[in-house]
């Protein structure tokens, strides 16, 4: 109930409008971009520094990804105040095995304000948690499950209203640990892909084997072309999103990178830089004689 509540009380977004008029129809041409594939061992490494989930510091790097695209397109561009975006989640328990969807979701708003990619990412995870801890999925799901049915569902110029107060979605895409295989042939790489209504993107940020990354799915308004740079939607727009994306976490990774050195010298003027030293020796030598003796 409070998605409802929320839904019709916020303002209508004003940093990402497309201007075709077929959107209202419900039926647009759609583009897609890939970012390139980022390690999940420094994905790992920057969410152990900073103690948070995977999850928020990859919304946190879309969100500035978004971020940078919007204000490239015109320095004058009025963003809102908040990325507003709807979080798919799944209310089934871990010993639930029964054959039907329990899928809800939630509404994730983002303050835009913020340009440092740490400070974004502390605040996508204290607004999860505070999600996490709400009734509104269970609301959502419930208000689905008994009180709509299909044809109520809304489609067209209602479906492109909706559109108008949210930016699009975000999910996670979760694959396998190691490289799957068809035969004698491995799947090199596996794309999660979430469709989207006019006026909005979808993002789903993907893993498999020892990477991540994401796909970005938006509009093509057909009438602009590669050299507009004040119109959203135009041919480059998710490649553009996908490269900010990445742009943002190798900042994140590069002010981690200070952060961690500041909680080692802050631990060795506490215990003594031999302790330390002598602890980062020792760490390095076991895996150094573990490496070894995988070789052999």
């Amino acid at each position: 109930m409070l998605l409802m509540a929320f839904y019709f009380t916020s303002p209508e977004k004003k940093g990402m409008i497309g201007k075709t008029e077929e959107k209202k129809k419900g039926f647009v041409t759609k583009q897609l971009g890939w970012s390139n594939e980022l390690p999940l061992s420094e994905v790992m490494r920057v969410k152990n520094i900073l103690g948070l989930t995977i999850n928020d510091v990859m919304v946190a790097c879309v969100n500035g990804g978004v971020k940078r695209y919007l204000e490239s397109r015109n320095p004058n561009r009025n963003l809102d105040s908040h990325f507003v975006w709807g979080i798919p989640t799944s209310l089934r328990s871990s010993k639930d095995f029964e054959m039907s969807n329990q899928s809800s979701g939630y509404s994730l708003s983002i303050p835009t304000r913020e340009s440092d990619p740490v400070k974004r990412a502390r605040e996508v995870n204290f607004r999860m948690s505070l999600l996490k801890r709400s009734i509104e999925p269970f609301g959502l799901f419930n208000m689905l499950r008994w009180l709509m049915f299909p044809w109520a569902l809304p489609r067209g110029e209602d479906t492109y209203k909706q559109a108008l107060r949210t930016y699009g979605a975000i999910t996670n895409v979760p694959g396998a640990t190691s490289k799957t295989a068809f035969g004698t042939t491995f799947v090199e790489r596996m794309y999660g892909i979430m469709m989207s209504p006019p006026n909005a993107i979808s993002c789903a940020i993907s893993s498999y084997g020892d990477v991540i990354y994401i796909c970005m799915q938006t509009d093509l308004d057909p009438s602009l072309s590669v050299d507009n740079k004040e119109e959203c939607f135009g041919p480059t727009m998710a490649d553009e999103i996908c490269a900010g994306f990445e742009a943002e976490f190798w900042e994140m990774s590069a002010q981690c990178e200070k952060i961690g050195q500041g909680m080692v010298e802050d631990v060795a003027r506490k215990v003594g830089m031999d302790v330390v030293k002598g602890r980062v020796d020792e760490i390095a030598a076991v895996k150094v004689d573990g490496a070894a003796k995988k070789k052999n």
